[in-house]
């Protein structure tokens, strides 16, 4: 039957020889751990773990917390042998490591030490939980050319083949730019010169066109109402000499003045509508009137 009934996959990791003490104070029989650095830890040590944020650690229970698959990987593939040679790859020997039954604010700082603020781990490198969520080895980090270094040659080389790649792609690309620029400048040009021959045509049109449209009527001078007003007025022509009496009255009428012996009787003539005599003629007839009368006398 396993020891451990909530976790038992953790049964052979936590019988490992280097995972049977604390990874920071050396405390035997370690049961909780800082799931996300893959190392086991006390429970003294788990409260400083705890108060670094879940951004640095992430503390659980070994037998009283359900772990992720992703946990129990982490922690059987790194332990606290692979975590200790990480975070403590530079410390000085003169510097010694706390033990279990330090003062708390000792193995606080430690632990502050130790993992938020890497003093002693690998420049440039990678840590174990991250090379192994990259899906590589975790110790490659202790390897000086077999894992780092061989990734760097390989970025280098990459790099080339990029920067050769995007030395083709700016070639490609003046080359298009070119092309492009090509065909703009002769969409342009036929643009231009369709223009002018629209022009042209427009001001000088084909002898087909000018014998199928007739001539257009010359528009009505305009006349100006206003002008007019202005305008002197046409001269009136003087009226006619007024002829005698006699041609205006009939022959009866001569007849009977000659009867009456000159004088003719114009209170029984009939009257004619619209046929008033004018004045000049009323003169003209009593001068006839003076006239005959000195002869009869």
């Amino acid at each position: 039957m396993p020891k451990n009934s909530v976790n038992p996959e953790l049964d052979e990791v936590i019988a490992r020889p280097e995972n049977r003490a604390c990874a920071d104070c050396g405390a035997k029989a370690p049961r909780w751990a800082a799931v996300n650095l893959g190392v086991l830890v006390c429970i003294d040590c788990s409260g400083t773990h705890r108060s670094l944020g879940v951004h640095v650690s992430v503390v659980t229970s070994v037998t009283l917390d359900k772990w992720q698959p992703k946990w129990i990987d982490t922690v059987s593939k790194i332990g606290n042998r692979i975590g200790n040679d990480y975070y403590l790859y530079r410390l000085p020997k003169d510097v010694q490591q706390p033990q279990e039954g330090d003062s708390k604010d000792k193995i606080a700082n430690w632990i502050r030490n130790k993992y938020e603020r890497k003093d002693w781990a690998p420049r440039n490198k990678l840590s174990p939980s991250e090379l192994l969520a990259q899906g590589r080895d975790p110790e490659s980090f202790l390897n000086g050319r077999d894992d780092d270094d061989d990734r760097r040659d390989d970025r280098r080389g990459g790099r080339d083949d990029y920067d050769e790649r995007r030395h083709d792609d700016r070639r490609s690309d003046r080359r298009h730019d070119d092309r492009r620029h090509h065909d703009d400048r002769r969409h342009h040009d036929d643009r231009r010169h369709h223009d002018e021959r629209r022009r042209h045509e427009r001001r000088v049109p084909s002898p087909e066109a000018s014998k199928q449209k007739p001539a257009r009527a010359p528009a009505p001078a305009s006349v100006d109402l206003l002008d007019s007003f202005d305008a002197p007025a046409p001269a009136v022509p003087a009226p006619a000499p007024a002829e005698s009496f006699a041609q205006f009255s009939s022959p009866s009428q001569q007849a009977s003045h000659q009867s009456q012996g000159g004088f003719p009787d114009i209170f029984n003539q009939p009257q004619q509508a619209h046929q008033m005599p004018q004045q000049p003629q009323i003169q003209q007839q009593q001068q006839m009137q003076q006239q005959q009368m000195q002869q009869q006398q």
